[in-house]
């Protein structure tokens, strides 16, 4: 990234250029040669970071306005059950993860593309909370034991909560490594 030159002779003489020099070492470092593929690739490396921050930011907000969502369908007509619907979308993506980690490519599988048992167990347990999620708000509300406004509440901000958290896992998944 720097460039070693030789140290003037004199105190009189200049080199080209803004210098740091060391007491230490005899000679200087130069700034100049900084290529400016150097300083494009740490201007990319700042655009993706802050891509990722307005990326964590939207998806914050999106998760707060599904909490308020399901609690305020709550509050506002003084009946806490649909706050299961919350703890249904939170506990949803699970068991996808803890699943995800069992199956994968081993020595007689031919691609990633073949689920194995212990993956589609996981995903077929998120399809039965998530479709939970949504029903359980639907039969309430049939049973009259919350109002129509508060399942339509509830189940949007459930709605938002569970994309927000798929979102997430799929914005910031990490590669895995094959050793």
């Amino acid at each position: 990234m720097f460039k070693r030159i030789a140290a003037p002779r004199s105190p009189s003489s200049s080199t080209a250029g803004r210098t740091l020099s060391s007491p230490l070492f005899t000679s200087k470092l130069s700034f100049d040669s900084v290529s400016e593929s150097r300083f494009e690739d740490f201007i990319q490396y700042i655009s993706d970071m802050v891509a990722g921050l307005k990326t964590v930011i939207l998806l914050s907000f999106v998760l707060a306005v599904g909490f308020l969502l399901v609690i305020l369908s709550c509050a506002l007509f003084a009946n806490w059950l649909p706050l299961l619907v919350a703890l249904t979308f939170v506990i949803a993506p699970l068991p996808n993860a803890i699943f995800a980690h069992c199956g994968g490519a081993d020595d007689f599988s031919s691609s990633e593309s073949e689920g194995s048992a212990a993956v589609d167990l996981g995903r077929f347990l998120t399809s039965i909370i998530v479709v939970t999620g949504f029903a359980l708000p639907l039969v309430l509300a049939h049973a009259e034991v919350i109002r129509h406004t508060a399942a339509l509440m509830s189940i949007v901000g459930g709605g938002l909560v569970y994309g927000t958290i798929l979102s997430y896992s799929q914005v910031f998944k990490q590669e895995e490594d094959e050793f």
